[in-house]
C-alpha cells in the first residue's frame, strides 16, 4: 500500500476529493496531507515500539569519577526499547534503568546504593549512579553472629 493509495481510500471519510497525487501538489489540502503524512511517518519511525537496526548506533559516556549527568549527542533521537548501559568496570552486568523519576528520586533520598549502578533520563541528561561494594545479601547468603556464610 502506498501513501497515495491509503489517502485515496480514506478521502471519502475525510471529506476531501480523491487526489491523484499528494507529494508535489500545491493545493491547501495537499499541503495539509503532506504535513500529516510526514508527522505520522515520524511517529511510526520513533514511537512504534520497534527498533530499526539500520538506525542504531553505539555511544560512550566518558566519566571523570565526579560527573553524574551526561548530555546526549547532537544527533540523538531516542533511546532503544531495550537499551542498556554497560559500565566498563563491570562488563558482565548492566546498570539498572529507572524509567520513573519518582523511583529514581526515592533511591537517592533513601540513600539506596545500587550494586552495579543505575541510570535514568532526567532534565535532558543521562543521570548515572555508580554502584558500591557488594554486600553479603547481594550474594544470596545470610550472616548471623552464630553461623558462617553459605557458599552454595
Amino acid at each position: 500500500m502506498t501513501v497515495l493509495s491509503a489517502i485515496q481510500r480514506a478521502s471519502s471519510r475525510m471529506g476531501i476529493a480523491r487526489p491523484d497525487q499528494v507529494f508535489g501538489g500545491t493545493s491547501p489540502t495537499q499541503l495539509r496531507l503532506q504535513d500529516t503524512v510526514n508527522d505520522v511517518a515520524a511517529m511510526i519511525a520513533f514511537d512504534s515500539g520497534r527498533d530499526w537496526t539500520m538506525l542504531k548506533t553505539l555511544g560512550t559516556f566518558a566519566g571523570d569519577g565526579a560527573t553524574l549527568g551526561f548530555p546526549f549527542p547532537d544527533d540523538y533521537k531516542r533511546m532503544l526499547k531495550k537499551a542498556k548501559l554497560w559500565p566498563s568496570a563491570s562488563p558482565n552486568s548492566p546498570f539498572t534503568y529507572y524509567p520513573d523519576s519518582d523511583t529514581w528520586l526515592g533511591t537517592q533520598v533513601q540513600s539506596f546504593q545500587p550494586v552495579v549502578g543505575a541510570w535514568t533520563i532526567l532534565g535532558g541528561l543521562v543521570q548515572i549512579r555508580v554502584g558500591g561494594p557488594l554486600r553479603p545479601w547481594a550474594w544470596g547468603t545470610r550472616r548471623s553472629s552464630t553461623t558462617s556464610p553459605r557458599t552454595s
